[in-house]
């Protein structure tokens, strides 16, 4: 430093620092003086560490992401992010020289040679990068910075919900029935609850009072394993409407332990939403001549349509294990729809009638009464409002036990 007015306040402020540090003991010489001539008295462990490149720590650090400590399906995702796009790329520098630079010039690498989107190299940078660095720095020491903190990412798109309607939901519920027997209570659980998927596939009957109507949410299931919701929020305990008791009343086996799970596949194993979702979704949409649309959108039909009715937001959001502002942020142009009668009937009842209450036939000739209610937060009784209404379910046959072998047909003449 120069001997200048400014820098001789600036040296004597650190040496009051200093001298009260030594006079309460907290005095750390490698703090003050990390390159000073006895910094290798006071830092008896390593003056020197031994350099480590990126693959090299990234063989170690592996190890450590296995289950229980993260999800299985993250462990494959750190490897996959790892294998194909870092350490080809950046597994020979030495960590301690990884720089803002070369993260950068990563970025651009992934952008333009790769031709992946923004989105798909914020979470290969972000997710995957980001993740071992933070270790290399915090656990084990060998970094002093985080070269990824001064990337600066454009906002991306956020896609809106875009749920079912009335008539397309019960098309896909009706294709199910008919067609898929077995996983047709799995996809009317999903309509009728909001609940996630993942969340769907985990419930156990341990889970489920019949009694009271009520299903505890604690758990979500991926890869074939049962782990924690997806937020903190999301474990809550919900009320079942009368025709989702009525379905899992008429699915649940004679003997089951709290262990067993509710929805299963054809062979009587706990479904795999993905798996379920590659083989069956889209073909059900199709053979409906629905507009393909995300497994997901069944948790946007439950949503919509139940503000669309002035159902409470509060309680909706409680049942859904979200928030009420997500809610009003992501799902806001329902809520002024409920309150528009002529849209209403048109859009979700199928009649433009204000007077005509909600009601739908199948074609086996049973009708299903909406179970969504006016709530308390409109003392305004809604013109669609169901409080005459029986909830009948919309199935008046048993929908078949998968874990009951079918019975063999044997024709005539043979034993």
């Amino acid at each position: 430093l120069k001997d200048t007015p400014e820098n001789r306040k600036l040296v004597e402020a650190q040496a009051l620092l200093i001298d009260r540090e030594m006079r309460v003991g907290t005095f750390n010489y490698l703090h003050w003086f990390p390159y000073g001539n006895r910094a290798g008295y006071f830092n008896q462990q390593a003056v020197k560490v031994k350099p480590r490149t990126l693959a090299g720590y990234y063989d170690e650090w592996i190890l450590r992401k296995t289950p229980p400590l993260v999800r299985k399906s993250l462990a494959r995702d750190y490897r996959q992010l790892f294998t194909a796009h870092i350490i080809p790329r950046l597994g020979h520098l030495f960590l301690e020289h990884l720089s803002p630079k070369h993260i950068e010039e990563f970025r651009q690498y992934l952008l333009q040679d790769r031709r992946v989107a923004v989105k798909t190299a914020r979470n290969i940078i972000n997710a995957g990068l980001r993740a071992l660095l933070r270790d290399a720095r915090e656990i084990d020491g060998l970094m002093a910075a985080d070269p990824c903190a001064s990337l600066n990412w454009p906002r991306l798109k956020q896609e809106r919900p875009d749920p079912f309607n009335e008539e397309e939901r019960d098309k896909i519920l009706e294709y199910f029935y008919r067609k898929k027997r077995w996983t047709w209570p799995f996809v009317y659980f999903l309509f009728w609850t909001g609940c996630r998927p993942s969340e769907t596939t985990a419930l156990t009957w341990g889970d489920v009072d019949l009694r009271t109507g009520r299903v505890e949410i604690s758990k979500s299931r991926y890869m074939g394993e049962d782990a924690a919701t997806k937020t903190f929020g999301s474990n809550r305990t919900i009320s079942l409407f009368t025709i989702v008791v009525d379905m899992l009343q008429d699915l649940k086996p004679l003997r089951v332990t709290e262990g067993d799970h509710v929805f299963l596949n054809a062979i009587g194993k706990p479904i795999d939403a993905a798996h379920w979702q590659q083989r069956y979704w889209h073909t059900a949409l199709r053979a409906c001549d629905i507009r393909p649309r995300k497994f997901y959108s069944t948790r946007h039909t439950f949503i919509s349509l139940a503000l669309s009715y002035n159902f409470n937001i509060k309680r909706l959001a409680e049942m859904c294990g979200t928030s009420v502002a997500m809610i009003e942020r992501n799902y806001g142009r329902w809520l002024a729809v409920g309150e528009q009668s002529e849209t209403l009937g048109e859009t979700f009842g199928g009649t433009k009638s204000k007077a005509v209450k909600y009601q739908r036939v199948t074609s086996k000739g049973v009708r299903a009464a909406s179970p969504f209610r006016d709530d308390t937060r409109s003392s305004k009784k809604s013109p669609l409002s169901l409080e005459d209404c029986n909830e009948i379910s919309p199935f008046s046959s048993t929908p078949a036990d998968p874990r009951k072998p079918k019975k063999r047909r044997v024709e005539k003449g043979q034993k």
